[in-house]
């Protein structure tokens, strides 16, 4: 199996992981709050939660020095495109807020693996240039 499936294997892992946990928090939430607000602050500890699945588990690389920033980015992205959705799924299709999220994940999935690949796993170690002592 290529490297980059391995990863895909654990990023889909992961992902159904970080899923139900913040699928969780938004159940949970859902009974007190909003629809968009349970979904924003599920989604913000899901960041979180990516962050340390990808950095240990999924990648196993730190992503750089930038890395918590590019991976904040690309789910600031993720988030945008999921409210976006999860607002259509609700306002425009008449579906119920209890699935709204899994609507949104499954379009936005592949993109969020791409770029997240891109920050953890799109660099090969360096192999020393110079003359070995």
């Amino acid at each position: 199996m290529k490297p980059w499936r391995h990863s895909f294997v654990r990023f889909l892992a992961s992902g159904v992981f970080n899923t139900l946990v913040t699928y969780a928090v938004y159940i949970g939430l859902l009974s007190v709050l909003p629809y968009r607000w349970s979904y924003t602050i599920s989604y913000l500890s899901g960041i979180a939660l990516a962050y340390l699945l990808s950095r240990y588990f999924v990648f196993k690389q730190s992503g750089g020095r930038y890395g918590i920033i590019w991976l904040g980015l690309i789910y600031g992205l993720q988030y945008t495109i999921g409210v976006l959705l999860v607002s259509i799924w609700v306002e425009m299709l008449g579906a119920s807020a209890l699935f709204a999220p899994v609507f949104a994940i499954a379009i936005s999935m592949p993109l969020t693996y791409l770029l997240s690949r891109l920050v953890f796993g799109g660099r090969k170690p360096q192999r020393p240039t110079g003359p070995v002592k």
